[in-house]
């Protein structure tokens, strides 16, 4: 059946009379393979079935429905072909939820205009992703993503495909649209930043878009997931100097700062500092910080 998916026209097939047969096909399908993955007639959430040559069938199908996404309205394909996907509770329900959002966000690599719609649509796949036991405060295994869940994270936050010099943006280096997706990075590292797999992916964006990333935008998230009373996998990372790394570039690709930006960051230097980063030592004492002052 994967084959046979991987030959049809999508777009073409979209534009033609058989547009309704094609979403009828596709939706039968969904709701087939959710079926498959959480029988209806099963009161487990985490049925366990033998599924191993689904992955194919679940990359092939979720191709189809991202080129659908990309092309149709969100009020058109959201609750009819994206919404039961995310409504999977199970663990092996990620093996089609992963897909769908790799497939869908590869719109806003290739496209010329970005699809606002695919924006919305990447959202509430955040908004899923948030609902992971592995960000659940109380879980025994905070941070321990599946290699699903962590193409999901890296898909997400934007950091999975580092180069593709034929993409329309970000892949290709150029991160002047960063605002377009600001909304799915702003709550994705606030809420789950505190987690250090999340924060590592998203100093990662950072440094990739360095040259477009707004720093007091920037500066916000950072004080937000600082101030969470626990921070599960940072102690004995990288986080601490790449954080204070991204600080020192930004204020001096913004010098001089304005003060209330200039505040922010230094208070970030300030925890770090507390944290024991050398480097934010000596950036504490350099002209970028010196006439600046924390209340």
């Amino acid at each position: 059946m994967s084959h046979i998916l991987k030959q049809l026209p999508i777009k073409e097939l979209l534009q033609s009379e058989f547009k309704e047969e094609l979403l009828s096909f596709i939706e039968n399908l969904i709701n087939w393979t959710i079926e498959l993955i959480e029988p209806s007639w099963s009161e487990q959430s985490n049925h366990k079935g033998n599924h191993g040559s689904l992955y194919e069938f679940s990359d092939a199908l979720c191709n189809i429905i991202g080129t659908i996404c990309g092309v149709l309205l969100f009020n058109v394909t959201y609750h009819r072909f994206v919404k039961p996907i995310l409504n999977l509770k199970s663990q092996e329900g990620w093996q089609l939820i992963e897909p769908l959002i790799s497939y869908c966000s590869c719109n806003l690599y290739d496209e010329i205009v970005a699809s606002e719609d695919i924006v919305r649509i990447l959202e509430h796949c955040m908004e899923r992703f948030l609902q992971v036991e592995e960000l659940n405060t109380n879980s025994y295994r905070i941070g321990e993503f599946d290699v699903f869940k962590n193409n999901a994270l890296e898909t997400l936050m934007f950091t999975r495909i580092t180069q593709f010099d034929s993409a329309k943006r970000f892949a290709n280096g150029n991160w002047t649209d960063i605002h377009l997706v600001m909304p799915i990075i702003n709550k994705l590292v606030r809420e789950a930043g505190w987690v250090g797999a999340v924060m590592q992916n998203f100093v990662q964006l950072c440094d990739h878009a360095k040259n477009d990333y707004p720093a007091e935008v920037f500066a916000d998230q950072v004080l937000t997931v600082i101030s969470k009373p626990k921070l599960v996998g940072w102690q004995g990372s990288t986080l601490y100097s790449r954080i204070a790394e991204l600080v020192q570039f930004l204020a001096e690709r913004d010098n001089p700062l304005d003060l209330e930006t200039g505040k922010k960051l230094l208070r970030i230097i300030d925890w770090l500092i507390d944290q024991g980063d050398r480097r934010s030592a000596s950036l504490q004492q350099s002209e970028l910080f010196r006439s600046i002052k924390v209340n």
